[in-house]
């Protein structure tokens, strides 16, 4: 007879932007499965909710070059430099990261997550991937309403593109995505990725698989 997962809550606040989050969660992910192979009597299950974190408000909707908006904000060198870096972070993961593209605000994706986790919630977790791997795989900008719909659709949070863009066209979910702006300001939350474990255990960053899974055996200890 297998054993019972026991539950974990994660919150976790983050932006579709932010290649750091996309490779959090992965880790954490990874993690959680080598924790519960070499745990088989008391595996754990992770209960993942995303917040909302604007990692680059001066973006608008209209998409522009990401090669350029990232060569202007850091520096073209150390984008160049940085390449190798995330290449061998996100290899064993099986990500391409994709440095071309279009950018643009994340605010419609926090949008369309924020509505997930309320009206589809376990959707809201492989939808948040999908829209990881739409930006930094894919280079499609996080504004794109004909892909964010078509996602919403694929993870079921909408039973049409139609509904879901009618969605989007929408200022549903809008003050709920601020709120959840303010709140991570007030919370002294100035980067992300930021967990916190079962509302007493936070970490912040990419910190990789073997830290995560210190971080695991605290929880379910405590």
């Amino acid at each position: 007879m297998a054993a019972v997962a026991r539950t974990l809550k994660v919150d976790v606040t983050s932006d579709v932007l932010c290649p750091f989050c996309y490779l959090g969660v992965k880790q954490l992910q990874a993690a959680t499965k080598t924790y519960n192979t070499s745990h088989p009597t008391a595996p754990v299950a992770l209960d993942i909710k995303f917040h909302a974190y604007p990692l680059s408000p001066d973006l608008t909707d209209a998409p522009r070059d990401r090669a350029e908006h990232m060569a202007k904000k850091f520096g073209a060198e150390r984008v160049k430099a940085m390449e190798p870096f995330w290449k061998e972070r996100f290899g064993p993961y099986g990500i391409e990261r994709n440095p071309g593209g279009k950018v643009a605000s994340s605010h419609l994706s926090h949008r369309l997550t924020s509505y997930a986790g309320k009206h589809a919630p376990a959707s809201q977790l492989p939808l948040e991937m999908d829209l990881f791997d739409m930006y930094h795989a894919r280079g499609i900008e996080p504004s794109n309403r004909a892909e964010l719909s078509r996602l919403a659709v694929k993870n079921g949070v909408f039973p049409t593109e139609e509904a879901a863009a009618a969605f989007l066209d929408s200022t549903d979910e809008d003050a709920d995505v601020r709120s959840a702006y303010s709140l991570a300001r007030r919370r002294g939350i100035d980067g992300v990725p930021f967990f916190i474990f079962n509302d007493k255990f936070a970490t912040s960053g990419a910190v990789g698989e073997d830290e995560f899974g210190e971080i695991l055996d605290t929880v379910v200890k405590n």
